[in-house]
């Protein structure tokens, strides 16, 4: 055989005698009551053992003696030797090769199988707030099916990657002060609903494909009086339909939660509903057709709900209206077409501006109405103040004339 070799059984043997070696030592330093490492070990003099500082003060409230060697009264004191030993060993991870538990500088406890001193494998970490991390570790993180569970209740399970739910999972928030909690279930990616999942926060109800927890893609969220379906973006629906809990359904393009782009609306045919279908802005229509209950049809351009420029009207007795509008009325030139084919063109426009002008001179005759009765008046007033004067000279043996010769 060759020379290195035969090296080999004796390096063997030296490894398996220091591990041995390692073993009786982490035994030393094991409490015998709970038989795992000793934290924050209390010396007992009486029998020169080591024991943890909760163990033995829960076995001395129940009865003064000494565990081991039952000595009443026994004196203890904090073993910083065996502390700083078993601190060392934990870092290098030597005191735990297979599975054990120690509790850290931080009051964590930790319990399962170690590597290099982190949880590597089946574990369970609990922090002093009373969360709990079980599972499957991998360098002290769970990495794999595992569940965590805070104070506060909510709770984390599933498929994990370094500490975060990473694959199929479910998220449960507690929320105390409402009626349900929020519950997050499906795939998830560094911690987020990523791929097809479901969000359920009390009655509001999100589902279908998730981008870094909003929804992306084909979704559907059902809200407290609509429903919002089709294609989304960054949380926001795109092409797709929404649908009131009174009857109403949008349909089309959205923008922020509006009718942006080609859509219709149909508000269900109610007394004062209508369908509206056209080209709409910030959810208002600009260019299209609007059909009431009635059958009256207006097609053309809107602006706040009415036609407003180029339009046509079409009543329920076949009566046709078209032209140009302004708030929803004819402005401008136009023609109007009755049921029996009589046509009335431009005489509309004719008349409307004959209308004006007979407006115009009426307000005028008001004017100077106005003028020549306060003319009337003030000469009225003039003629009794002249009366009044004749009266009281006559009353004085005094005769004046109109001229006011006396």
């Amino acid at each position: 055989m060759p020379k290195e070799d035969k090296g080999r059984p004796h390096a063997s043997g030296e490894h398996a005698e220091h591990a041995e070696r390692q073993r009786r030592l982490v035994e030393l330093l094991d409490c015998p009551i709970c038989l795992t490492a000793a934290a924050s070990p209390q010396f007992l003099h009486c029998c020169g053992k080591l024991m943890c500082n909760l163990c033995l003060y829960g076995c001395l409230q129940k009865k003064d003696e000494c565990p081991m060697c039952r000595t009443s009264g026994p004196q203890h004191s904090d073993h910083r030797f065996a502390q700083n030993v078993r601190q060392s060993l934990q870092e290098t991870g030597a005191d735990l090769p297979l599975g054990g538990m120690w509790i850290d500088q931080y009051g964590r406890k930790h319990e399962g199988c170690f590597k290099d001193g982190e949880l590597d494998g089946q574990g369970k970490k609990t922090f002093t707030n009373g969360t709990i991390h079980e599972g499957c570790f991998k360098d002290g993180e769970l990495d794999g099916q595992g569940k965590k569970t805070y104070a506060d209740g909510t709770i984390l399970e599933g498929c994990f990657k370094n500490g975060k739910l990473h694959g199929q999972g479910k998220t449960t928030i507690a929320k105390p002060l409402q009626r349900s909690n929020f519950i997050h279930e499906g795939e998830f990616k560094n911690g987020m609903l990523h791929g097809q999942g479901k969000k359920t926060h009390g009655c509001l109800i999100y589902e279908g494909e998730f981008k870094f927890g909003k929804l992306h893609g084909q979704g559907k969220k059902n809200l407290s009086s609509e429903i919002h379906e089709g294609e989304f973006k960054d949380g926001e629906l795109g092409q797709g339909k929404i649908t009131c809990a009174a009857g109403g359904i949008l349909e089309g393009c959205f923008k922020d939660g509006k009718l942006h782009g080609q859509g219709k609306v149909d508000f269900g045919g109610d007394e004062d509903g209508a369908i509206i279908e056209g080209m709409f802005k910030n959810g208002s229509l600009y260019k299209g057709k609007k059909t009431f209950p009635d059958g009256t049809v207006c097609e053309g351009c809107f602006k706040d709900g009415k036609l407003d420029g180029q339009g046509k009207k079409t009543f329920a007795n076949g009566t046709v209206c078209e032209g140009c509008f302004k708030d929803g009325k004819f402005h401008g030139q136009g023609k109007k077409t009755f049921a029996n084919g009589k046509i009335l063109k431009d005489k509309m426009t004719k008349f409307l501006q004959a209308t004006a002008t007979s407006v115009d001179s009426m307000k005028g005759d008001v004017v100077k109405m106005k003028e020549l009765h306060a003319a009337d008046m003030a000469k009225m007033k003039e003629q009794m103040l002249q009366m009044q004067r004749i009266v009281v000279n006559k009353f004085h043996g005094k005769k004046t004339f109109a001229c006011g010769n006396i």
